[in-house]
């Protein structure tokens, strides 16, 4: 009896038979896809090798030198434990040189010519000759060895430290030193870039002028990276001379005391003159009248240093310049200025750079006095009586303590060197 509906599957031999052939195309088509898979890792090798190469030419370029991760070169046994192959740009399996030296890339100093491969523990780098290569089939060793790359590319930081520290002036010759700087990852710092007041100074040390200054720095390690940029600010202020009446050369009756800076000139014939003379520059110094009279009867000034004044009567000598009682300047007595009396405060201001002498009164200007100053190689700060018994006492601050008044333009306080 025949059954209309009746439904037939597949058997298993039919199933078995299915199965083996997909089975053989299966087979047939693995190496042919493992062929594409290998020659398309190929070609990337091959690029990155190039790319990393060129990036690094180029940077030798630019530094005069190959981006080494550090200094310490891998040996020839030391990269085979790495890797079980070495391939060059080309994908060529190679020998690698016993004599040459193999570094890892320092790809921070590449950022700007190429971005960093997935895989950057894969390359090395040859000096002198800049070749990259790529390490193929990493051992556990190979894998592990730059494990931890963002500790070895820590910035230095850069210490500025100084000799002498403290009490700087215009004489002081300060040593510079980076010494102290350190690299968190133990590297040696290699250079230093100095600044002082924006401009760079391969040799910072020295005086430097009075003012405030600001000293930079920055230091590279021994990978090439740079600390960022330390920066100090120091004073420094005008050297001085100790300058006073000078006991010495003083005449023989006159007397000095106040810390030799008050003068007493009993007579005529017993001048005082200061322990500093100058042969140029613009300088500044304030005699007090301290006289026991209400007039007075003497004159301060200048004096040739080359002349001696002991017992010698300068009031009207040619070898002097100076502003008196009387309204009078000498010598000569000519007139000049408005008359001196007891507690006037006279600045004499010296230009020797212009050969001039003028002088103030309580801070007036009287006007130039002298300007034939050009007659004298050097000249010092005197003072005098110019009468037979006529003490005159004066009391000179040289810029040891403020002025009673401001400074003229462009002059220092005499007692700066």
């Amino acid at each position: 009896m025949v059954t209309l509906n009746s439904k037939k599957g597949f058997t298993i031999i039919e199933l078995i038979v299915v199965m083996s052939v997909i089975g053989i195309l299966v087979l047939l088509a693995i190496p042919k896809f493992m062929g594409y898979t290998e020659k398309a890792k190929l070609t990337e090798i091959k690029s990155n090798t190039k790319q990393v190469e060129n990036a690094a030419e180029r940077y030798y370029m630019d530094k005069q030198d190959w981006p080494r991760l550090t200094d310490v070169p891998y040996t020839v046994a030391q990269i085979t434990s790495f890797a079980q192959e070495v391939t060059n740009k080309t994908g060529q399996v190679v020998t690698l040189d016993a004599t040459g030296s193999y570094y890892d890339v320092d790809y921070a100093k590449l950022q700007q010519y190429v971005q960093k491969p997935k895989n950057d523990i894969h390359y090395i780098i040859q000096n002198p000759v800049g070749e990259i290569y790529y390490l193929n089939n990493l051992t556990t060793l190979g894998e592990t060895r730059l494990t931890i790359p963002e500790v070895q590319n820590n910035k230095p930081v850069a210490v500025i430290t100084m000799t002498p520290n403290q009490v700087l002036t215009t004489d002081t010759n300060i040593t510079w030193s980076y010494i102290s700087s350190t690299d968190s990852d133990g590297d040696s710092i290699t250079n230093a870039e100095w600044k002082i007041d924006g401009i760079i100074k391969a040799n910072p040390n020295g005086v430097l002028s009075i003012g405030t200054h600001i000293i930079e720095l920055k230091v590279q390690d021994s990978k090439g990276l740079w600390s960022s940029v330390t920066s100090k600010t120091i004073a420094i202020e005008a050297s001085v001379n100790i300058v006073i009446w000078d006991i010495s050369t003083k005449g023989s009756i006159a007397t000095i005391s106040n810390n030799s800076l008050t003068a007493n000139s009993p007579n005529m014939n017993n001048a005082v003159k200061s322990t500093i003379s100058k042969k140029t520059g613009k300088w500044y110094y304030e005699m007090r009248i301290d006289s026991d009279s209400v007039t007075t009867c003497g004159n301060v000034g200048v004096v040739d240093s080359s002349i001696n004044i002991n017992s010698v009567n300068l009031y009207t000598s040619n070898n002097q310049r100076s502003y008196g009682d009387m309204s009078r300047k000498f010598p000569g007595y000519i007139s000049y200025g408005s008359n001196i009396m007891n507690n006037d405060i006279i600045g004499i201001a010296l230009d020797m750079d212009n050969k001039t002498l003028g002088f103030y009164k309580n801070g007036v200007y009287q006007g130039i006095a002298f300007s034939d100053l050009g007659l004298f190689s050097e000249v010092t700060p005197y003072m005098e009586s110019n009468g037979s018994n006529h003490p005159y006492k004066v009391t000179a601050n040289f810029g040891a303590t403020p002025f009673a008044y401001n400074i003229p333009v462009g002059f220092n306080a005499y007692n700066i060197k």
